[in-house]
């Protein structure tokens, strides 16, 4: 009875959840609030790609809270891929003003230029529950009928060999 015991204890154990330390959860949170500002950047005229990375200074869950830390301690930095046409300061405005409307402290901004112009945005068609780029919809519908088919025929399979062996299905 002991072993099943102790066996049971490592089961639950290694089934247990992994749990967050407030440093992790903080750190989770900034990787978020860097990925959100980062995609509606990347998004702007002009602009080819768009990076962010916020840093907040880790703070004490049991510390009173405070307004405000101390000045200079929560860091975002923004790196902004522009096309060579697009207009610098008015990216880093933009950048600057949805980066502290989303509450994040003032960041650095960095416009690096690229040499190709942006892509235009590809035309998708639905096929089932996925999205993909036009030319590609019938090389996924022929890929999709071929799976089908192949599930198909490997259980017609089956089938067969519980008939020939007087098994049912069932």
């Amino acid at each position: 009875m002991g072993l099943r015991a102790v066996g049971l204890a490592i089961a639950l154990a290694a089934c247990a959840p992994e749990i967050a330390t407030p440093a992790e959860q903080q750190r989770a949170g900034d990787r978020v609030d860097a990925d959100r500002v980062a995609a509606v950047l990347a998004r702007l005229p002009g602009a080819v790609a768009a990076s962010a990375a916020v840093r907040r200074v880790d703070r004490d869950p049991l510390a009173p809270v405070t307004p405000r830390g101390p000045a200079g301690s929560d860091a975002t930095m923004i790196v902004v891929v522009a096309t060579a046409d697009a207009d610098d300061g008015a990216l880093a405005g933009a950048a600057r003003a949805i980066a502290t409307a989303d509450g994040l402290p003032a960041p650095r901004v960095a416009i690096a230029r690229t040499a190709r112009a942006a892509a235009p945005p590809a035309e998708l068609a639905r096929v089932g529950p996925f999205a993909v780029a036009r030319e590609s919809a019938a090389a996924l519908r022929a890929t999709l009928l071929a799976l089908l088919a192949a599930i198909a025929a490997a259980a017609a399979y089956v089938a067969a060999r519980y008939r020939r062996r007087g098994n049912s299905a069932q």
